[in-house]
Order: C-alpha cells, then sequence, then structure tokens
C-alpha cells in the first residue's frame, strides 16, 4: 500500500473563481504555501491554474481579521438570476454598498459635467487624469479649484524609463507642471502610481518622499498592475502584491513609514486594501496608527452593534478607513481629531493640510478573481443604463467590452 505523504499546502478556504482562458466560473481553493497565499483553480476545457493573492500568509491572515458585515445598499438595480459575477446592477447578493462610484468621461464639456454633479448631494468629486490639461490649462484648474474637486493624478514614478515603459513616452515634465499648477490654485491631489514589478517598484519609496514634499499632494494611491487590458501577459504566480508594495514602502522610506502604519480596510474585503494616515510638520512623520490602537477597536469592524465602543471614534475610523476615503478631507479629518481626543495645533486649514495618506489596493484580474470578494466591492462603475458594477467584475468580464460595443453602435 502506498505511503500517505503530507500536502505541500494548507487547504484555506474554497471560493468561486475564472478560467483565465474561457472566463468561466469555476470552484477555487485558497491555499497558503511557502508562506505565501495561492489561487488553485481547474476549468473542466483548460485544467488546472493558480496565481498569487498574497506574498506574505501573515498579512493576509492579519488583514482577515478586519473582516465585517458591509452596508448594504438601500435599493438594487438588478435581479439575482445567473449568479455572481453576471447579474451585477447591484444584484440583491451584493454585500457592500457604493463608497465610490467611477464615471468614464471623455468629453470637452467636463467642467460643466463637474458643475452638474457638484449640484448634487455628492461628498467628494474627484478627477482622475493623466494630467496633460492641467499642465497647459490655467483657467481648467482655476474652475476645478471654485467647484472644489480633487485630482487623482496618473503618476508612476520619477524616471524616464519608468515613463517610456508604461505609458509610451516621457511625461514627467507635464506632471510637475500640473502639480504646480495645482498648488498654485490650492487643488489638492492624490497621485496614482501603478506598481509593476521590475520596472518602477524600486520607486516606491521616491514616490511618497515626492508626495510628502510637494504642496499640493494629499495623498499616495498604489496599485500593483492587474493583468487586463493593455497589460501584456505576466506570470500570475510572480507578481505585486498589497504586502510587497507595504515592505518597499518600508524598505524605500527610509524609516517614516512601516508595514505596522498601515490598516487593512474593512469596507471592501480586508484583503483587498491597505491604509495609511500621517500627520506631517516641519519634516517630520507621525502615522496616526501610532497615536491612536486601531486594534482597540477592531471588535467594532467585526460587529457594528458592539455597544461599548464611542460612536464618534466608530464614524471616524470608519471615515477614515474607506475606499472612498480622500486625503486631505477638512470633516473626516476633523471628525478623527476629535472623537479620538488627538490634541493638534493649528486651526483647521493648518491641520487638514498636514495630514497624509497612502493607500494600497490591489484589483483583482482573471487570474485572481474571486467572487466573495467582488461581493464585498465598494468602488463600482456607474453604466449609461444606471446599473453599478463592481471595479473588478466591470475589467474582467466582459462588462467594460459590452459597454463599449454600445456606446460605438450609437455613434
Amino acid at each position: 500500500m502506498p505511503e500517505k505523504t503530507l500536502a505541500p499546502h494548507l487547504f484555506m478556504d474554497l471560493t468561486r473563481s475564472l478560467c483565465p482562458v474561457c472566463r468561466r466560473v469555476v470552484d477555487a481553493q485558497v491555499q497558503a504555501r511557502d508562506s505565501k497565499v495561492i489561487l488553485r483553480k481547474r476549468c473542466p476545457e483548460h485544467g488546472p491554474s493558480e496565481a498569487l493573492l498574497s506574498s506574505d500568509l501573515s498579512w493576509y491572515l492579519h488583514a482577515m481579521r478586519y473582516n465585517r458585515p458591509g452596508l448594504l445598499p438601500g435599493a438594487r438595480g438588478t435581479e439575482a438570476r445567473d449568479g455572481c459575477p453576471y447579474d451585477c446592477g447591484l444584484c440583491p447578493e451584493h454585500q457592500q454598498h457604493t463608497c465610490l462610484a467611477i464615471i468614464e468621461v471623455n468629453h470637452p464639456q467636463i467642467s460643466e459635467i463637474l458643475a452638474a454633479v457638484r449640484r448634487r448631494p455628492v461628498r467628494y468629486v474627484m478627477l482622475n487624469t493623466n494630467g496633460l490639461r492641467l499642465a497647459r490649462d490655467d483657467e481648467f484648474v482655476r474652475r476645478l479649484a471654485d467647484l472644489g474637486v480633487y485630482i487623482y493624478l496618473q503618476f508612476d514614478g520619477l524616471e524616464s524609463r519608468t515613463h517610456l515603459a508604461l505609458r509610451g513616452v516621457d511625461l514627467r515634465r507635464e506632471k510637475q507642471e500640473a502639480l504646480d499648477r495645482l498648488a498654485r490654485h490650492g487643488v489638492q491631489a492624490v497621485l496614482a502610481a501603478t506598481v509593476v514589478k521590475g520596472i518602477n517598484d524600486h520607486e516606491i519609496g521616491a514616490i511618497v518622499r515626492f508626495g510628502l514634499e510637494h504642496p499640493a499632494v494629499r495623498g499616495v494611491a498604489f496599485q500593483p498592475v492587474f493583468l487586463e487590458g493593455r497589460h501584456v501577459p505576466s506570470d500570475p504566480l510572480d507578481r505585486m502584491t498589497v504586502p510587497d508594495v507595504l515592505c518597499a514602502i518600508e524598505a524605500q522610506s527610509g524609516g517614516l513609514f512601516t508595514r505596522q502604519d498601515f490598516t487593512p480596510v474593512p469596507c471592501c474585503h480586508p484583503t483587498c486594501m491597505a491604509m495609511c494616515y500621517a500627520y506631517v510638520e516641519n519634516g517630520t512623520v507621525t502615522p496616526l496608527a501610532r497615536i491612536v490602537d486601531v486594534d482597540a477597536y477592531l471588535d467594532y469592524f467585526v460587529n457594528r452593534a458592539l455597544p461599548d465602543v464611542d460612536l464618534g471614534v466608530r464614524k471616524a475610523l470608519e471615515g477614515l478607513l474607506s475606499a472612498g476615503s480622500v486625503g486631505g478631507s477638512e470633516k473626516q479629518i476633523l471628525n478623527f481629531c476629535a472623537a479620538c481626543g488627538l490634541q493638534l495645533p493649528g486651526d483647521l486649514r493648518n491641520l487638514v493640510d498636514r495630514i497624509f495618506m497612502i493607500n494600497v489596493t490591489g484589483f483583482m484580474d482573471v487570474h485572481t478573481f474571486e467572487v466573495r470578494r467582488v461581493m464585498k466591492c465598494c468602488i463600482h462603475e456607474l453604466l449609461p443604463d444606471g446599473r453599478l458594477v463592481p471595479f473588478c467584475a466591470y475589467n474582467t468580464i466582459g462588462y467594460r467590452e459590452q459597454v463599449l460595443h454600445d456606446l460605438t453602435a450609437h455613434r
């Protein structure tokens, strides 16, 4: 009789994913292997495949402690018929409301569109841009300042080779001019950096330091590349994940930040995003996690009905640890400091100008796609027909292509 052997992995969970070839929904195992977290699945037609979910098992387990019930949407846009992820709208199976809604706009009347949005009860309005118009159009930037619009600026690095590799053209001068113009008009920006292993992961610390030093920048958003759209195929087992970026921030920031300064964001699936806020004064950076013990309120994230946690602290932490939070938001920072008893000097404007945010978001592609994560997603694409589709589903299973087809047909 053959001898029994120990499995080379630890079975952690069962989920649903996609075949990377035909994109059929298939069963998948979440496995711990060599201190990493692997997603293994098998398509009846195309066989097995694997992808790296997390390069650090300990971070993954730590993040899962922050899982909590979602705040369900007040209304549903579609019925549940074919099962997740094919009923998006949001369907009755979705487990979280919209923290951040994305509307794709490429229109010369963008100022008028933004003004129309600002007339509605929308908490924050952000313009996601490559910055080219910001660099050359002073009147446009002045209008953005009048509207109180935040800027989400594509900013992949400070080296020419990074720009050439990721965007095909060196836009460093345009990025600098855009940020300088924003600063002159008092418009706040978050730098959005796509991180690709072997291309710009060595620049993570430099991007953080640049953001800390520029007066227009209130935060940096790092996004490990997800293998969809324009990005060429790569090895799904050799990729950047959230803890890789956190380790790079710690190693490259000269001690300004450590992994322990970052908190998993509980409004989405907690393995999707990590966030850090810091107070900056006279070159000294103090992450707020070193002032307030977020883990002391961990039970709140797991159970909203916990009675003995101060309501002000609950709301303050919920606002900060949200995928829809904006670095430098006066209301959020004021609520947080008041609720947590932080005695920080200066008036509100002075205080807000000294708060800096870093978040790291691991978006899913066809290799890492998990139904349980997409059901908790709080970043949604708003389609022309009014449906809301979780961001990773929109980019992975054909929603984007269908929207482009429909829009082209109406031209």
